[in-house]
């Protein structure tokens, strides 16, 4: 019992580096900061299951591991969660991830990232996610419909469940009915290539039909 309060009380093992792996857009120091561990504290009496709960609070971190290194480090590793389109609550913004999770928006995503309408935030909290059908939804950025993403100004859910996205040309596209948008993708991008090589501009691409209309400006 006296050599482990020995070892708890000496400086053999004390905090001195705070590691901070993995931060993107957040501040390596605020992570830090938020960790709550302070220099001095013994390594060997140290909750690391409390810290990755205090940081985990933040809704901007999808993952978060901490560890000791010893003598004298702590590491934390995190993973920031990847925005792929916005959601307006109240007078500003959410962002949401590939998951449907809600959380906090950088100001310099508005307008580079799509919004998403016609959804229902709920109470429009960090860490809360969207209900069905916004994660099938939120489906349409991946695969095929990865190479639209950068052209991607709106993705519209309607009230009987059909798809509409804005492109930021602007060109309003008709997808129909979610279950079968994401079969449509690739035909739009063919449709939006062979524009482009012919120099025409369109203002709207219906795909609701067997044959896909398309309106010129």
């Amino acid at each position: 019992m006296l050599a482990s309060y020995s070892l708890l009380e000496s400086n053999l093992f004390t905090l001195t580096v705070v590691e901070v792996e993995g931060a993107e857009s957040l501040d390596p120091d605020a992570i830090r900061q938020m960790s709550g561990l302070m220099p001095g504290e013994s390594l060997l009496s140290l909750d690391l299951d409390a810290v990755a709960t205090r940081l985990a609070q933040d809704a901007r971190l999808a993952q978060v591991q901490v560890t000791r290194r010893w003598p004298h480090t702590v590491r934390i590793r995190i993973t920031e969660r990847r925005p792929v389109a916005l959601v307006a609550v109240g007078e500003g913004w959410l962002a949401v991830d590939r998951g449907g999770i809600l959380f906090p928006a950088d100001p310099d995503w508005v307008g580079r990232l799509p919004v998403l309408t016609g959804v229902d935030p709920g109470e429009g909290l960090p860490g809360s996610p969207l209900d069905e059908p916004v994660p099938e939804l939120l489906a349409l950025l991946t695969g095929s419909g990865l190479a639209l993403f950068p052209r991607l100004a709106e993705i519209h859910l309607a009230e009987d469940g059909a798809v509409d996205l804005v492109l930021r040309d602007p060109v309003r596209v008709r997808l129909g009915p979610l279950a079968t948008a994401p079969a449509k993708l690739p035909i739009l991008k063919a449709i939006l290539d062979d524009l482009s090589a012919r120099g025409a501009q369109a203002s709207e691409i219906d795909l609701r039909l067997e044959a896909p209309v398309i309106r010129s400006r």
